[in-house]
């Protein structure tokens, strides 16, 4: 017999039957946030740094729907929905609105990124992890088959085209409803993830037919970084399942010393392992952008710039003074690391603690955790491994309303609300 989700019947909050209010204004902020990039390439706002109203009032009001299903308007006590690490780092983010090339851009974006983190900890606080996971599959379903209908009715919008100037690796890949192959692959990857490891209410069959035809167009995207990671992924969920938890110290301990022993060899062999980025083909340009990035870095490495003022805030933005006059790199919307885009924002200690809340502390705490149900805690350890790897060469971190962001907060908040086991049949 199924027991009840992560969240103790002993310890729901008495504010819980508004789960209808939960489900509608989740649905919404996650729809949202999956159609983001199409608002985003069509209000032109990557490259302006400004932002659709629209799109943020629909934020804004799921928000305080949910805000009030939680009874916030009546006990400020209910407005403590983050734990202190995280609630932390965004008052870092904060602070450095101070000393931001542009505050004004920054204060937007910033206050996006808050909105979004704040909602998905109230949902996950509210709605049972069965029910959140029912939406998100809902809403990517509908993604695939809008992916499929663009493809196939309008192959112009939804196949990379030669464009002037653009990469032309790019041309062929499908990319569906989606202004770009690695948003589309992305999507894709955690369509499979959940399908595969989250079986409930959803039979055998559906599930391997939609996971077949997801899997054929995360293919067809050529998105490498999704395609090498999901395999990555699915690996590390299914040995979640061979764990033994009574060994997680052991683990643990393992984990740091092979981290220490990975950094003291980048250390004593730096330059040997950078000269291949030094190469302008190298990642698919990727390398340039990130030594830019280091530049500045070594140069700003306590503040940074400042959250969201270090790409696409006009000439101000202090990569004109690290880049030849000219240089492709202007036009350049991300630095494709998420960890070293924040670095670049909020100084390396600040860095350092967003790896920390978002990535570390879940980890350990998923393999410590010793009620969870080796099911439930295959998909969120394969959510985390693939949101984290993924920010390698991507920059979705702490990136306002970026898919992966806000699945990795959602990944990160359900981790933190398990505390009794959900036994799910098994993938």
């Amino acid at each position: 017999m199924n027991q009840r989700a992560d969240i103790s019947s002993a310890s729901r909050p008495e504010w819980l039957p508004r789960v209808g209010l939960f489900g509608a204004a989740f649905a919404v902020t996650a729809a949202m946030v999956v159609t983001a990039p199409l608002v985003t390439v069509s209000t032109g706002a990557p490259l302006t740094g400004g932002g659709n109203s629209a799109r943020q009032l629909g934020y804004l009001s799921a928000f305080l729907v949910m805000l009030y299903a939680a009874g916030g308007f009546h006990d400020f006590r209910k407005l403590r929905m983050l734990p202190l690490g995280l609630g932390l780092v965004l008052l870092w983010c904060w602070a450095s609105v101070f000393w931001a090339v542009d505050p004004s851009i920054a204060v937007r974006r910033l206050t996006l990124t808050t909105l979004i983190i704040c909602g998905v900890f109230i949902a996950a606080r509210g709605m049972d992890a069965a029910q959140i996971f029912k939406y998100l599959r809902l809403i990517l379903v509908a993604t695939l088959v809008a992916n499929y209908l663009a493809v196939a009715l309008f192959p112009q919008i939804g196949v990379h085209q030669f464009e002037p100037g653009g990469d032309p690796s790019l041309i062929g890949g499908w990319r569906g409803v989606f202004p770009e192959k690695n948003a589309t692959g992305a999507v894709c990857a955690i369509t499979i993830i959940l399908f595969l490891f989250d079986t409930r209410n959803v039979s055998a069959k559906l599930s391997l037919v939609i996971i077949a035809a997801t899997a054929f167009f995360l293919v067809q995207t050529g998105s490498k970084t999704s395609l090498g990671l999901v395999g990555l992924s699915l690996l590390v969920g299914w040995g979640y399942r061979g764990y033994n938890r009574r060994y997680w110290a052991v683990t643990i301990f393992l984990i740091v010393l092979i981290a220490f022993a990975a950094f003291a060899y980048a250390t004593f062999h730096w330059e040997e392992l950078i000269a291949p980025l030094r190469r302008e083909d190298t990642l698919t340009g990727r390398s340039q952008i990130w030594l830019v990035m280091g530049a500045y870095i070594s140069d700003n490495w306590l503040l940074g710039s400042g959250y969201g003022a270090f790409w696409n805030v006009g000439e101000d933005s202090p990569v004109y003074r690290y880049i030849k006059s000219g240089s492709w790199l202007a036009l350049v919307a991300s630095g494709h690391n998420g960890y070293l885009d924040i670095a670049a924002q909020i100084g390396l200690p600040g860095a350092i603690a967003v790896s920390y809340v978002l990535v570390v502390q879940p980890l350990f705490s998923l393999l410590a955790n010793q009620t969870v149900s080796k099911e439930r805690g295959s998909l969120l350890i394969a959510s985390l491994i693939f949101c984290a790897c993924h920010n390698l060469t991507e920059s979705t971190i702490l990136d306002r309303d970026s898919f992966l962001q806000f699945y990795l907060v959602l990944t990160v908040a359900l981790i933190g609300m398990t505390k009794a086991s959900d036994e799910m049949p098994a993938a």
